[in-house]
């Protein structure tokens, strides 16, 4: 539980005194990482499934059926916030549920494949809009930005009055989606160290130092996993920055 964790951490503090204190800071700024990260979680579920919810705009861009699938792409598919903004319309595949993604972060591309779910979703959604270049796209024909992306993950948020933990954003669907990836093959008794380089491609990170970030994130009943070979941690500290690879 969330008090016992504190007690132990409280313990050990006073355990190290003084003569310790850049490695208490060290300890207090993981474990405060730890909770975001499973708040979050919970959270970026809440907040996806008030979107259904929102209302319609007058003379304005169809939100109700955009922010509904642009959001769930983001949290099904663990994209970076800008990369569904940037994907023109034969990018998405609704046969065959491959995405191309066209020079993301370090000027990369690369492929991914989303869920059934969400390729029915994208399906649907292309048949309620009109013909355009952009998957998402304005009145104008442009392309959305992440300063309305981020306003509207807000207004969505407010509707779902969820308690704000922090900053939310909308950066944190990718959080979530490697760490919920993780849980479930933990819980599958996958082996996780073997799946680890298919995430880290999957997301499109440069080293698989960013995709192990995320093993430390875990409940305390997930680390003690098979699953995970906690030698092959040794010297890595890796942790990412609020928009990190």
């Amino acid at each position: 539980s969330s008090y016992r964790c504190y007690a132990n951490i409280q313990s050990l503090l006073m355990h190290l005194g003084k003569n310790h204190i850049f490695l208490m800071m060290i300890i207090i700024f993981i474990v405060k990482d730890i909770f975001h990260t499973l708040l979050v979680m919970k959270s970026c579920k809440s907040c996806v499934e008030s979107i259904d919810s929102i209302k319609p705009r007058i003379h304005k861009f169809r939100r109700d059926i955009i922010l509904p699938v642009l959001f769930r792409m983001m949290y099904c598919c663990g994209m970076r916030p800008s990369e569904p903004l940037h994907l023109l319309t034969e990018d998405v595949d609704l046969n065959t549920g491959d995405i191309y993604l066209r020079q993301t972060k370090k000027n990369k591309d690369r492929h991914i494949i989303m869920s059934e779910d969400m390729r029915k979703l994208c399906l649907k959604y292309d048949s309620l809009v009109d013909q355009r270049q952009w998957f998402f796209q304005r009145e104008d024909g442009k392309p959305f930005d992440t300063n309305w992306m981020t306003k509207h993950f807000h207004i969505c948020w407010d509707n779902s009055r969820l308690v704000k933990h922090g900053s939310p954003r909308p950066y944190d669907f990718r959080h979530a989606f490697a760490t919920r990836n993780l849980i479930q093959w933990i819980d599958k008794g996958k082996d996780v160290m073997a799946l680890m380089p298919y995430l880290s491609t999957y997301m499109g990170h440069s080293e698989l130092d960013s995709t192990f970030y995320y093993i430390h994130l875990l409940p305390d009943r997930l680390l003690k996993s098979a699953g995970i070979d906690w030698h092959q941690f040794d010297g890595i500290y890796g942790e990412v920055p609020a928009n990190e690879d």
